[in-house]
This record gives C-alpha cells, sequence and structure tokens, in this order.
C-alpha cells in the first residue's frame, strides 16, 4: 500500500507559487518564506499507515541574525521559525490522519483537500502579513525558542517588549531545573527518576549573548 497524495496536494500549492521537492513544498512571500512537509510516521507498517502535515514559516532577515548558516535553496519545516501541524489547527492537537487497507482512499484524500482549503492556505495567507507574526509572541505559543520571539518583537519595532521578555528570559533560565525519565520494562512495570537541579548554561550565554548584541542591560 503505497502513499500517493501529490495529487491532493500539488494541484492546489502549485498555483499559489509552492515548489516541490519530493514531501516538501515552500514558497517566498516577500521577506517570509512559507513551507509545509508531508510527514510519515516512522512506525509505517504495509497495512497500516499514518502522516501528518508540518507547516513553517522563516523570516529572512530574522534567519540570518539568528543562524550560523546561510538559507537553503530548498528551505524545509524544520528549519523553520514557527513550526505548526494543520491538526493544532484544526482540533488545537496533534491528530495523524491514518491510511489502512480498510481506508476509502477519496475520503481520506477529500480530508486532506478540505484541510488544505479550511486550514493550511488560510494560515499561510494570514502570516504572510508580518504584522500578525505577533501572535506568536504569547505564552502559549511554546512551539519555537525564546529568542526568536524577541527577534519577532524587535524585527515589528516593539523594543521595549523585546527587552522585556529577554531579562524574564534570562532571569527563568539562571533557575535550577531537573529532568525525569520514565523506562518502562516488559512485565508492565516503570521507573522514574529525576537528575540533579542544573541551570542550563547554554540557555544563559544565549541570552547574555544577545543582550550583549543589542546593547540591553540584564
Amino acid at each position: 500500500m503505497q502513499i500517493s497524495l501529490s495529487e491532493t496536494l500539488t494541484p492546489i500549492l502549485k498555483p499559489l507559487g509552492f515548489k516541490k521537492s519530493g514531501n516538501n513544498y515552500y514558497r517566498e512571500v516577500g521577506d517570509i518564506i512559507q513551507c509545509l512537509n508531508l510527514q510519515q510516521s516512522k512506525w509505517n507498517s504495509a497495512e497500516s499507515k499514518e502522516f501528518t502535515l508540518n507547516l513553517g514559516l522563516i523570516h529572512k532577515k530574522i534567519f540570518k541574525e539568528t543562524s550560523t548558516r546561510d538559507l537553503p535553496k530548498f528551505p524545509k519545516e524544520y528549519q523553520s521559525q514557527v513550526r505548526k501541524r494543520v491538526s493544532s489547527l484544526k482540533f488545537n492537537k496533534d491528530i495523524w490522519y491514518e491510511l489502512t487497507t480498510q481506508t476509502n482512499y477519496i475520503n481520506l484524500s477529500n480530508e486532506l483537500n478540505n484541510d488544505l482549503i479550511d486550514y493550511t492556505i488560510p494560515f499561510f495567507i494570514k502570516y504572510e502579513n508580518f504584522d500578525n507574526w505577533l501572535d506568536f509572541t504569547s505564552v502559549e505559543n511554546t512551539t519555537f525558542i525564546g529568542d526568536i520571539r524577541f527577534f519577532i518583537l524587535k524585527e515589528l519595532g516593539k523594543l521595549d517588549e523585546a527587552k522585556k521578555l529577554l531579562k524574564e528570559l534570562y532571569e527563568d533560565a539562571l533557575l535550577p531545573i531537573t529532568n525525569k525519565s520514565t523506562t518502562i520494562y516488559s512485565d508492565g512495570t516503570s521507573v522514574t527518576k529525576e537528575s540533579e537541579a542544573y541551570i542550563n548554561w547554554h540557555r544563559v550565554n544565549c541570552y547574555k549573548e544577545i543582550a550583549e548584541k543589542y546593547s540591553i542591560n540584564l
């Protein structure tokens, strides 16, 4: 059983200016790059397959300021500064499409088509306007690291808010944290271990470098 959904994705995305490479699509709208990726589950089998649509946004100037690498010729969703899944827009949670030997392929294709039209395209259209990226600086949006939120605010000209955010992130990074890991054994028992408290000095130094670069007193 093969996943072949290009006949659903490409006819909708290509007229909008998206270029295709494998399971990846992207287009440029001024300083903004919009990416889409069809991701298959690593647990797929011959009888059952799951997949999802990942959406990404890249601001060229912010990418240049925050990355040590050049912008790829064909940007991918995983390189995006803002990352979403279609299911998070539709259901506000992570739900994957499922294709099995019992699936009605036409119904699945129609669902994918509707999700592109009702959720994906409106998402991309809304965030062609960089002013709307302010949405991604709220506390609820945690799909990208904090310094990207700083750069969004700075690029929008909201310098006081950007400085305040950076100070809050720096102070939070100085607080000791712990990590928990759980091992589940074949008999059904599990053991959870918690690490000793530590400070993530990489985060601390990251924020200090940003503050120094933009003359911000932490």
